[in-house]
């Protein structure tokens, strides 16, 4: 349904009240599905949150190694965040400079069709194996913590 007055786009409903609206009241699950060359992945609105599945099927992929966690932990602390004005919105934000990015990992960054740079944000699962690195750091330095601890409980019955 297009909302003529407003120039709002709705699907599900005949009375859109955003740019987009997208409703799925009817049944539960995706309400919404993106596919590109290379993946299918549904969005599905729950409470609090938004879900996203993406296709992940062992018979899509090869040349499959483990993931190299550091490096994405390396690359992740890398991207510098800033806080900035949005000019059209005078809005508060943090977010990336895609200038910046671009320095050091031009690879993040492209360019729309009128020049605008363009930054690839992190996936989820770069978050998630930079998080997984970072509990492998947090367990070393705890079993480190508890030999010193136990060194100088040594030290001091001594």
């Amino acid at each position: 349904m297009l909302d003529l007055g407003s120039g709002d786009v709705g699907v599900g409903t005949a009375s859109p009240g955003l740019r987009l609206e997208v409703e799925n009241a009817a049944t539960a699950g995706a309400v919404m599905r993106l596919q590109g060359s290379d993946a299918t992945c549904d969005l599905d609105p729950q409470t609090g949150d938004l879900v996203w599945s993406c296709s992940s099927d062992l018979r899509l992929k090869d040349d499959v190694s483990p993931a190299d966690t550091a490096a994405l932990l390396n690359e992740l602390v890398g991207l510098d965040l800033y806080d900035y004005r949005v000019i059209s919105t005078d809005e508060r934000r943090v977010g990336f400079i895609a200038q910046r990015v671009q320095e050091n990992h031009p690879e993040r960054v492209t360019a729309d069709e009128n020049g605008t740079l363009m930054v690839q944000q992190p996936a989820t699962t770069e978050l998630l194996g930079a998080i997984q690195e970072l509990h492998k750091l947090v367990a070393e330095l705890q079993g480190r913590v508890s030999e010193l601890e136990t060194e100088l409980r040594q030290e001091r019955s001594h």
